[in-house]
């Protein structure tokens, strides 16, 4: 099985606007994340891991390696009815 399967009942990809969310997101960020000012980035993709309310991993850029070991480290098990 892989590590990724069923990925759509297992995790989400949400989108949002800097100018609208830039607060939330810092608040999520560790504080050790260095997001300095977040309207200067433009369109640069920003992802964040959040699990249980809380940051536990940050991709800046469209670097899709990074991005698929964040997704296999905290995507949750499969549980026994899926």
């Amino acid at each position: 099985m892989m590590d990724t399967e069923k990925a759509d009942s297992r995790l989400l990809f949400l989108s949002a606007e800097i100018p609208k969310f830039a607060s939330k997101v810092q608040e999520l960020a560790s504080d050790d994340a260095k997001l300095g000012d977040m309207s200067e980035k433009g369109c640069l993709p920003l992802f964040l891991a959040v699990r249980f309310g809380k940051a536990v991993g940050m991709v800046e850029g469209a670097n899709a390696p990074a991005l698929v070991a964040l997704v296999k480290e905290q995507i949750p098990n499969l549980t026994d009815e899926e």
